[in-house]
């Protein structure tokens, strides 16, 4: 298994803009593995803004609320293994004005179970 960080797996948009990841369909007999998801917002996120979701594929199979600006993250010590190839994607809700927010995705693509 190789975890890997590359430039599709950052999300850095300007203020009140939705930070997404999407991670592609890996193929026929393989699936997406999640390992960590880091976060933050650069000031408090507006009442009821800060959202963490992941999704794999059109299902929502992940969603934390975040109340506070700065970093954060979730391991997953035995991956988050998606269903076999799918698309799975990772997004922080805009934060509110003025407010940026920011997520990184460490994956790994395996043979599906």
């Amino acid at each position: 298994m190789t975890c890997k960080l590359d430039q599709g797996q950052v999300s850095s948009p300007g203020a009140n803009t939705t930070a997404t990841v999407t991670i592609g369909a890996p193929g026929a007999g393989e699936a997406n593995v999640l390992w960590r998801v880091d976060w933050s917002y650069s000031a408090t996120p507006t009442a009821g803004t800060g959202n963490l979701t992941i999704s794999d594929g059109s299902a929502t199979v992940y969603e934390l609320d975040i109340a506070a600006s700065g970093p954060g993250s979730v391991d997953f010590p035995n991956g988050s293994w998606a269903d076999p190839n799918v698309v799975v994607t990772v997004a922080l809700n805009a934060g509110g004005t003025s407010v940026l927010g920011k997520v990184n995705v460490q994956t790994s693509v395996e043979s599906a179970r």
